[in-house]
């Protein structure tokens, strides 16, 4: 009889271990499922925020300049700056673009003269409409250690960037890599815009002159 109740006792202690903690593990598994609904509650309520979804594409977009130039007559650059301190090399183009640039992807009209020496140079970027004869129209600026001290500077988005452009004949490659919007992307998640080029209403670009050759446009 004891030994009867001596198991019937450890049975009843056996089976109480596993109630609690079956418990504690449905209550240790609801936890990180709380965690993914509040995750995805919020990530649905800001999905009706389009302009704030529009504004971290358009910093995407203004990360990279990447595509091919393309020319009606043969024109030369073979140009590179790294970070606007150390520009080296010569080119001049004056063609067209199709690629990602200033928030648009697509064809768009492209100027490009620069002449480096390491310690100065100057350099004109465009794209879309542009007046070759306009400094401000073409992002005049003056690199390297002496030209920025001679000035005129780059401005905030032509500043901390790495172009390049290869370009022989009727073709090239274009790359400019731009450290600042890749900043200004990681932390616009967060609504802080170092650039100052989000919209209330949508993309908004202030890098380059307006208006841009529509997308899927090619040179006439």
């Amino acid at each position: 009889m004891a030994t009867r109740n001596g198991r019937s006792l450890r049975h009843q202690l056996a089976y109480s271990r596993r109630h609690v903690n079956g418990k504690g593990q449905h209550v240790k598994s609801r936890a990180p499922r709380s965690l993914l609904l509040a995750l995805a509650s919020a990530f649905l309520a800001c999905a009706g925020c389009g302009a704030y979804w529009r504004n971290r594409a358009a910093d995407a977009h203004d990360i990279i300049d990447i595509g091919l130039s393309f020319s009606r007559r043969p024109q030369f650059a073979l140009y590179g700056n790294f970070q606007t301190l150390t520009p080296i090399g010569y080119g001049h183009v004056d063609g067209w673009f199709f690629g990602n640039a200033g928030g648009t992807w697509g064809w768009m009209k492209y100027h490009h003269r620069g002449l480096g020496l390491l310690l100065w140079g100057e350099e004109e970027q465009a794209y879309g409409e542009h007046d070759p004869d306009d400094p401000a129209s073409v992002n005049f600026r003056r690199e390297g250690i002496i030209g920025l001290l001679q000035g005129p500077r780059p401005d905030r988005k032509e500043i901390i960037t790495c172009p390049h452009i290869i370009h022989l004949g009727w073709i090239g490659v274009v790359g400019t890599g731009r450290w600042l919007d890749l900043l200004d992307f990681i932390l616009g998640w967060t609504t802080l815009d170092i650039m100052d080029d989000d919209a209330a209403g949508g993309i908004v670009n202030f890098r380059h002159a307006e208006p841009r050759v529509r997308r899927g446009q090619g040179p006439p």
